[in-house]
């Protein structure tokens, strides 16, 4: 949300915890004008659902510029609150369906990452550039921008290229299948990488 592209894995799912924030304690965070105090939000509000026992975070859209106005030091124009509070319910909804104590899975991870993505683009001249890694094993994962099985998707999906860790010697069906259908997943050749610092 700071204007770097980022790259991310799947690796956390089913093994990062999720709790249901106290809903009869409310932290209300009035969300300062800049791009840090939308960062700060999206970091408050899922820290709330993160750690347990946390307060129920609401927020206070009052400060941040209407739509339309010039943006002078970033370029673009104001894209005004609702991109910023849209998120804030995407990422709600998103954690809310998962039971006390339940645990992220690998489409949670992506879609959180890809919500922000498309809070990013919001404000016209502002990009968001995000790499999904995932399993190359991970049929859903491979799916994921396979728009007849997941159409909802098609709203925000678009905004990470999706990448498999890629193995010597493993299938390339699924995978194949897919890039004919969508042209994803790349091939992460995560070896290379490290030994090279290529792909």
């Amino acid at each position: 949300m700071l204007g770097v592209g980022v790259g991310f894995d799947t690796k956390g799912a089913n093994q990062i915890k999720v709790y249901k924030p106290n809903r009869d304690d409310v932290f209300l965070y009035e969300i300062p004008d800049s791009r840090e105090g939308w960062v700060e939000s999206v970091r408050l509000l899922l820290d709330s659902y993160f750690s347990a026992g946390k307060k129920t975070v609401e927020f206070s859209y009052k400060l941040i510029r209407p739509k339309g106005i010039p943006l002078q030091t970033f370029g673009g124009v104001a894209s005004g609150p609702e991109p910023l509070r849209e998120l804030h319910v995407m990422v709600r909804n998103c954690l809310s369906k998962i039971p006390n104590r339940g645990t992220l899975k690998m489409r949670d991870i992506v879609d959180l990452m890809n919500f922000i993505g498309k809070c990013v683009v919001a404000g016209n001249i502002r990009r968001s550039a995000e790499i999904a890694m995932g399993e190359y094993n991970d049929k859903e994962f491979i799916g994921l921008k396979d728009y007849q099985k997941n159409p909802e998707r098609s709203e925000y999906g678009w905004v990470s290229n999706n990448s498999i860790l890629a193995k010597l010697g493993m299938d390339y069906q699924d995978s194949v299948n897919s890039i004919l259908k969508n042209g994803e997943p790349g091939f992460a050749w995560i070896e290379n990488m490290r030994n090279y610092g290529r792909m």
